[in-house]
């Protein structure tokens, strides 16, 4: 059972946390995003910004927002709802973009949902509605993840398995964690998220 202090943090002071650390940051990842998104416009042209719904906190849709990997004119592998997850190799991915998706620069851009409200910087990454449907008929809990607001990284991104959830034993694993990290949720847990982030992203360990 939650406590209240629990419920203060999640519904005021981790809110307050991700605002401040965002808005304090702005001088050093608002010039780089500036950098990277002429970088992504030289190398392979328009658009620059990859725009997705997901759904957020309550099921509530927004606008996710990336600096774009993909090759706009290959289209998805089948695969119904999950036809847009990519995979190691895929094709689709541009030649900047292996390197963005790398050390996740691709993400940058969600610091501006954050700022919006619409995401934290720490909780259960986002999917869209197809997904987020799909994997609900399929795993008992899977709605869970959207009782706190999903986050530009997580328990998930700082796993070692990160990169593999691709099966659905695997993918069940990534819903373990994060209900894990709603449980434990607290400003502790975030801080050693965002520290653990912070070793994944000088390591390179993104998705390529």
């Amino acid at each position: 059972m939650a406590t209240n202090q629990h419920h203060c943090w999640v519904r005021g002071g981790k809110r307050f946390l991700d605002v401040v650390m965002v808005l304090t940051t702005i001088w050093l990842w608002a010039p780089l995003l500036l950098c990277l998104a002429i970088l992504v416009k030289a190398v392979s042209g328009s658009p620059v910004f990859f725009v997705q719904q997901r759904i957020g906190r309550d099921s509530r849709p927004f606008n996710i927002l990336k600096l774009r990997t993909m090759h706009t004119a290959i289209p998805p592998p089948p695969g119904g709802a999950f036809g847009s997850w990519t995979y190691r190799g895929d094709p689709r991915v541009t030649r900047i973009g292996r390197w963005l998706r790398r050390w996740r620069l691709d993400e940058i851009p969600q610091l501006l949902n954050v700022l919006r409200g619409e995401m934290s910087l720490v909780g259960p990454r986002p999917e869209t509605r197809e997904v987020t449907e799909s994997l609900s008929a399929m795993l008992p809990c899977y709605k869970r993840r959207l009782t706190v607001s999903p986050g530009l990284t997580g328990m998930c991104q700082v796993s070692e398995a990160y990169q593999h959830f691709a099966t659905m034993d695997q993918i069940a694993y990534k819903l373990e964690l994060d209900l894990q990290y709603i449980e434990l949720i607290s400003a502790w847990t975030d801080t050693k998220i965002l520290l653990s982030t912070f070793r994944v992203l000088v390591a390179g360990q993104g998705v390529t």
